[in-house]
């Protein structure tokens, strides 16, 4: 079990659910994690901006996803 107190765990658990393609919506992830939407908008961009993996949000699939080259 995550220990989702600790930001660190909390977006490498996100990162996990992202890269195995759970389907996952925003405000599913911000109920999971007990935390505001915009904390989860918050954590992928500290992922796409900072840690560089290539995430967007699918409006189609309604998740976020890896992009691939």
């Amino acid at each position: 079990m995550v220990d989702f107190k600790n930001y660190e765990a909390r977006r490498t658990y996100l990162l996990y659910l992202i890269i195995h393609k759970y389907p996952l919506s925003r405000k599913q992830l911000a109920q999971k994690f007990n935390c505001e939407e915009h904390t989860i908008t918050r954590m992928v961009n500290d992922l796409r901006f900072h840690k560089n993996y290539p995430i967007r949000y699918s409006k189609s699939l309604k998740r976020y996803v890896l992009v691939e080259d």
